[in-house]
């Protein structure tokens, strides 16, 4: 379950990837030596409701969205058009990102983003 939350999440499955994390936080409650599987939950739960570094402001799901997609080699341009919106739309998303993470470029946010655990990575060995 640890490793299919991030799928489903990736996926922009929402009620399943809170479904097997609900999941997978009783079965781990019930362990009586859960050694690092409980903070592997902890990761990917607060990748569902990060917190922003300066402002306390939670990323809104498009913001997560976004936030993933920035870490491809795309242009804002194109994932703009992937995404269906305008480009000033996407940049908008964009700075609110930076503003909430509290950094001034993409490689910053993505970076900034890996270590506050709101970017995970699927292996999660």
């Amino acid at each position: 379950m640890l490793y299919l939350a991030p799928v489903l999440s990736s996926l922009g499955d929402t009620p399943r990837t809170a479904t097997t994390l609900k999941e997978a936080r009783s079965i781990i409650g019930a362990c009586q030596d859960p050694r690092s599987l409980g903070e592997r939950l902890a990761v990917l739960e607060q990748a569902r409701h990060p917190r922003a570094a300066h402002t306390g402001d939670e990323l809104t799901e498009r913001e997560l969205e976004v936030l993933r997609l920035l870490d491809g080699p795309q242009s804002e341009s194109d994932l703009a058009a992937e995404l269906f919106v305008s480009f000033n739309t996407l940049h908008t998303h964009v700075r609110s990102i930076y503003r909430k993470l509290g950094v001034s470029s993409r490689e910053a946010a993505v970076t900034r983003a890996r270590s506050l655990g709101v970017l995970l990575e699927l292996d999660l060995t």
